[in-house]
């Protein structure tokens, strides 16, 4: 009986250990954040006009900003452009 416990214990340690056979895409476990009301209209504006069911927002890894969409005066006017970086999928 003693001998049975050991086995399965051991068995039960090697199978739920971390070294395992599971390979686990870091991508699958990542979610982008909610965009908000108005990230999602200009999302949704640029799908239209690429004609595209589908982009993937790209987040800059470095840098102060780490958002897919930046709203940024470029030309000294009174009115923000808007920077969207994103990938064609």
């Amino acid at each position: 009986m003693k001998k049975i416990k050991i086995i399965i214990l051991t068995a039960a340690i090697l199978l739920l250990s971390g070294c395992s056979s599971f390979s686990i895409n870091v991508e699958d476990l990542i979610e982008p954040p909610i965009l908000s009301k108005e990230q999602a209209e200009i999302t949704e504006a640029l799908k239209k006009i690429l004609n595209t069911g589908e982009l993937k927002l790209k987040y800059p890894q470095y840098g102060e900003i780490h958002s897919p969409i930046i709203f940024e005066n470029l030309d000294d006017d009174e009115e923000k452009e808007v920077i969207i970086f994103y990938e064609d999928t």
